[in-house]
């Protein structure tokens, strides 16, 4: 397998990220995509996930604009044909000559389907893919949706999601209440599957009686540089306990861009016209948050901790930053 040695951050580059949801990867279209600036070709043969350089190796046209037949990659310019081994098998203006041995992908790359998405890495020692639980329980139905694009860097998306004391305010009335702004003392664990914050207590709006509040108790965690996710558990008396988690995954595409994906675990129902009605929910603070995020300064994100001002609010973004330093991430990062 040929890699992207050329990435600066290899340490990110051993991460998954995510490209589509994987009901999205039509069986006749290659996707096109982009990450770390690089612009990567993802196609699905019988065989496999494959996922290239998007470039052909005859005169450098983007793979992603042409079609799969035939169990190949046909290049939309000459109309070279490749296997899903990312070897040339067919030269239409030549069918009977001689194939070059260079007439192959220029680099590919490890795909995998998990969680309701469609990853890529782009190293020789790829991490685990971020496995929550819940997303490997038969008893939880699973759903993806995505792209939505943000101009800052992932990492700052990340820790957004991850800000708990910003909740009663961008998300006042939906998510939280800003007449309920003091956050508990929580604590941060270090575990196998990554790190997380058990049973953090908030009062959240009752969509169905704003006068009410329902006592909840979420579960933050970071699963990987990119991948963030959130379990909550509700409780009250015209409320059935339920559980709910919620992964972020997020696409760097430069320093300061990315696409973020969601995927929802619900116990109870694999109905996808219900889990779809249930994610809209999640859609619409996403949209609350972009404003926002885009706003800050500066759009990669501080690592230094001593950089920005830290409250005990501030426990597991700062445990993120903290994480992510020691990791040595640097794409993104300040």
């Amino acid at each position: 397998m040929i890699t992207a040695n050329n990435i600066e951050d290899q340490v990110l580059a051993r991460h998954w990220f995510p490209v589509c949801p994987v009901d999205q990867l039509d069986s006749a279209k290659p996707l096109g995509t982009t990450v770390f600036d690089k612009a990567i070709v993802v196609w699905r043969s019988s065989e496999k996930l494959v996922a290239w350089q998007d470039r052909c190796a005859h005169r450098g046209a983007k793979l992603s604009l042409g079609k799969i037949c035939n169990e190949r990659l046909r290049c939309p310019y000459h109309g070279w044909e490749y296997g899903a081994q990312g070897v040339c098998e067919l030269i239409p203006a030549d069918p009977n000559g001689h194939i070059p041995d260079r007439a192959k992908a220029l680099e590919t790359y490890k795909a995998a389907e998990h969680a309701g998405l469609v990853w890529i890495n782009l190293s020789n020692d790829p991490a685990e893919l971020p496995a929550p639980p819940e997303f490997e329980d038969e008893n939880y139905g699973v759903l993806a949706v995505g792209p939505f694009e943000i101009h800052s860097s992932a990492l700052r998306l990340c820790e957004n999601f991850l800000d708990v004391s910003h909740i009663p305010f961008v998300h006042d009335g939906l998510l939280g209440n800003s007449s309920c702004a003091e956050v508990p003392e929580y604590h941060v664990d270090l575990t196998e599957q990554g790190i997380f914050t058990p049973n953090i207590v908030t009062y959240l709006p009752d969509q169905g009686n704003i006068d009410k509040m329902i006592r909840s108790e979420f579960t933050y965690g970071i699963l990987s540089p990119s991948a963030v996710y959130t379990a909550r558990n509700e409780s009250g008396s015209d409320v059935p306990t339920q559980r709910k988690s919620l992964m972020l995954a997020v696409r760097p595409v430069t320093e300061t861009s990315c696409c973020a994906y969601f995927s929802l675990a619900w116990h109870g129902t694999r109905d996808k016209q219900r889990l779809a009605q249930i994610i809209e929910f999640d859609i619409e603070i996403l949209m609350q948050d972009k404003p926002v995020v885009e706003s800050q300064e500066p759009k990669c994100l501080p690592l230094d901790t001593k950089s920005e001002i830290q409250l005990k609010s501030d426990v597991l973004t700062s445990a993120y930053r903290r994480y992510l330093k020691k990791i040595g991430v640097t794409y993104g990062a300040l």
